[in-house]
């Protein structure tokens, strides 16, 4: 029974050390404020890699050619990789205002599996900016995404720049689920970046020096791995400059993504994030896995040595255990949420977070067994 307790408590004790070590590391960034007026001089090269999205890019398209940068200065290249629906067509109606690159035009590997990364690599070949920008075909951004960033830019100089992608949703409470899981991440990388500990960030709004990417081999070390182009491509930039990965918070600068609108897709998409982190091996990463993990496990931990030793004291400590990662994620995600000012419920947060102890548990040990499809490919 002390034993019990003993391990219940550690675990709780990490997982609270854990939420206050990514508070501080939010807290000290302040958020980016774009200065009017600016002459900005970088030339922009932004990047999608789509692939069967007929249903969204050409409001992704509209929003990017509605952008308040200058024109001589910027362009849109739109990689099509091998879609099935009218994705192509759709790319070629845009004509001059964008540069099409159809995938299925250049020799590939027979045996590549890594299509998205060789994608970016021919579209950065192509790229006449200096400044790399990705996002993704489902995404909307305001007039004002390229400047902020390159403002940004211009201000510090570095290497790579992460922004932050959030979450489209309707009152379904799926839609509900991803957009405070989308709030969370963002103040999970973020503060990670911050306290110079860069292992995730979302490749639909992430910026990075042409000739930075070049130095690095672009995708030379993960070109056998499928997915992960944007974690894989951090960590490379880690290594070669550990002190030039900056995080930009602006609501300027901020991406939207929309939802998937059943739990099983949602699923299988964790379940494919999952395995990113199962590829980086980095000592922060596995740490954060663990400790997320086992303090999930609690609960489930509790309820079975409860059913094999009825016991009342375990069901105290599960409420317990319950409030105290109610208050934790209920601080964490306020704090994050002065900056992007989301409309979040407080009945809907309390039912998500019973959801997150079983999708955690779920997805942690899932990712390691699962191979996920992805628009019709094995990954």
């Amino acid at each position: 029974m002390i034993f019990t307790f003993v391990i219940v408590l550690v675990i709780t004790a990490l997982y609270a050390y854990l939420i206050i070590y990514l508070l501080f590391g939010w807290i000290r960034k302040s958020k980016f404020e774009l200065k009017t007026n600016q002459n900005s001089t970088t030339s922009v090269s932004v990047i999608i890699v789509a692939r069967n999205e007929a249903d969204n890019i050409a409001d992704c398209l509209e929003a990017l050619l509605q952008q308040d940068y200058q024109k001589n200065l910027y362009e849109i290249i739109v990689v099509d990789d091998h879609s099935e629906d009218n994705t192509a067509e759709i790319i070629r109606s845009y004509g001059h205002k964008i540069k099409g690159i159809p995938l299925s035009e250049h020799d590939l590997d027979p045996n590549l599996v890594a299509f998205k990364k060789r994608g970016i690599e021919i579209a950065v070949d192509n790229a006449d900016g200096e400044l790399i920008i990705t996002t993704d075909a489902d995404c909307m951004m305001g007039k004002s995404w390229v400047s902020t960033i390159v403002s940004y830019y211009e201000k510090y100089k570095p290497k790579m720049i992460c922004g932050s992608v959030l979450c489209e949703a309707n009152q379904s409470l799926v839609q509900q689920f991803q957009k405070l899981d989308f709030l969370v991440m963002a103040g999970v990388s973020g503060a990670l970046i911050n306290n110079k500990q860069p292992i995730m960030c979302n490749g639909a709004n992430l910026a990075y020096e042409k000739s930075a990417f070049k130095e690095v081999g672009g995708y030379k070390t993960s070109k056998n791995i499928a997915s992960g182009d944007d974690v894989h491509l951090l960590n490379t930039f880690g290594k070669r400059f550990p002190n030039k990965i900056h995080l930009l918070i602006s609501n300027k600068a901020t991406v939207y993504t929309r939802p998937l609108k059943s739990w099983k897709k949602l699923f299988y998409q964790r379940v494919r994030w999952g395995g990113k982190a199962k590829s980086n091996s980095s000592m922060p990463n596995r740490a954060i896995a663990i400790v997320t993990l086992s303090f999930n496990l609690v609960p489930i931990f509790l309820i079975i040595s409860h059913w094999l030793s009825a016991n009342s004291y375990r069901l105290i400590a599960i409420g317990y255990w319950l409030l105290t990662k109610i208050l934790l994620d209920l601080i964490f995600i306020k704090t994050i949420n002065q900056h992007f000012k989301q409309k979040l419920y407080l009945s809907t947060f309390l039912i998500i977070e019973i959801i997150h102890i079983f999708y955690i548990a779920v997805i942690g040990i899932c990712s390691n067994f699962v191979s996920p499809k992805w628009k019709g490919r094995s990954l």
